[in-house]
């Protein structure tokens, strides 16, 4: 055996560049991302009103994301017009696929609660029985340097530096968390138990900076609701606009 591998050690190497060459154009990472079409959801498949029924002829649109691309797989889809191939950015090279799908749902459910507050609000205006009250409660992590391990995607942030989202309304609250240097009071809720946790974060010149959503507490409703759309796997802003013209 050893004999043969020796006579055709030439050979053999010549031969492998091309296996080794097609492994790195299906496998290896580019940096490059895509932006695919995706499908509709139906309003009314993502809130539903206690006793309201709601029209069925309005949608949002959505769209797959998907990163990094293989050589192999940006040849394939670059002549396609319907896809949208970019470099990715540097917020998307530190994003794991698990932080970009938590990501996702963060950006969904504040979608969804704003265009629920916006809507009763207005409807409150033409009948005084819709009733909605909510408060501002602080901000969501939607986006931190992935070497912040401390900090989780959808972590709520109830004070910075010793300062309570209480006496600060969201403009000027989120200023704060952009401070170089900064002490978070994170909320954290598991099986109904909450518990608070502090994490510390100082900003070095290799970080993106972090992309924090306002968080509105509902706390009732009038006609009560429910957000089925929680839970699909699809997530994304959910067309905010469209569900409270709804």
């Amino acid at each position: 055996m050893l004999k043969l591998l020796k006579q055709y050690k030439k050979i053999l190497i010549i031969l492998s560049f091309p296996y080794i060459y097609m492994m790195l154009v299906l496998t290896a990472p580019t940096e490059l991302s895509v932006t695919a079409p995706g499908g509709l959801n139906q309003v009314d498949d993502q809130i539903v009103l206690e006793g309201i029924e709601m029209s069925d002829n309005f949608n949002t649109v959505y769209v797959y994301s998907y990163y990094p691309l293989t050589p192999f797989q940006s040849w394939l889809l670059a002549g396609d017009e319907t896809m949208d191939i970019n470099l990715m950015t540097e917020r998307q090279k530190d994003t794991s696929m698990r932080d970009d799908y938590l990501q996702g749902q963060v950006s969904k459910y504040v979608s969804l609660k704003t265009a629920l507050i916006k809507a009763y609000e207005l409807a409150s205006l033409e009948d005084d029985s819709i009733e909605i009250d909510y408060h501002y409660a602080g901000l969501y992590v939607y986006y931190r340097p992935s070497r912040i391990t401390e900090l989780e995607i959808g972590d709520e942030i109830v004070e910075i530096n010793g300062e309570s989202y209480l006496d600060y309304a969201h403009e000027d609250f989120i200023m704060l968390a952009y401070q170089d240097e900064v002490s978070f009071t994170i909320k954290r809720t598991h099986n109904e138990e909450i518990s608070y946790v502090t994490v510390d974060y100082t900003y070095v010149d290799s970080d993106s900076r972090m992309i924090f959503y306002p968080n509105y507490t509902i706390v009732s409703a009038v006609p009560s609701y429910t957000f089925p759309g929680l839970d699909s796997v699809v997530g994304g802003p959910s067309g905010g606009l469209v569900n409270t013209l709804t």
